[in-house]
């Protein structure tokens, strides 16, 4: 009776040690990452390190590799229909060839500026 009070006493903690011990067997190293909110509810996430041997991809890079500007690849990034279709067939190819992933919290970051202007 001792071990259900103390787990009912906080229900947060225990679902932490479970999802904690669950993630112990990932091979991969998922980890549980435990946030507290403005409000401060608890927020749980997941996080994968990062393979320090695996160089980021930047638009820079996709951009040099496809023989265009940032601004282009990014055009053809958000669908912007003023790029010619030879020319977003190569940036294309080289998103995909280098493996480029958009930074969602670089994203978040720019349009949080975008919007305090």
């Amino acid at each position: 009776m001792g071990q259900q009070g103390e787990s009912d006493a906080d229900p947060i903690a225990r679902a932490v040690t479970i999802l904690s011990e669950i993630l112990a067997r990932e091979p991969d190293g998922t980890q549980l990452v435990i946030s507290r909110s403005r409000g401060g509810s608890p927020e749980l996430s997941f996080a994968r390190p990062r393979d320090p041997r695996r160089k980021v991809v930047t638009i820079r890079s996709v951009a040099e590799a496809a023989g265009v500007s940032i601004g282009t690849v990014s055009n053809v990034l958000n669908g912007s229909v003023r790029v010619a279709e030879e020319t977003r067939d190569r940036v294309t190819r080289a998103v995909e060839a280098l493996g480029f992933e958009r930074n969602v919290a670089a994203r978040q970051l720019g349009a949080h500026r975008a919007q305090a202007s």
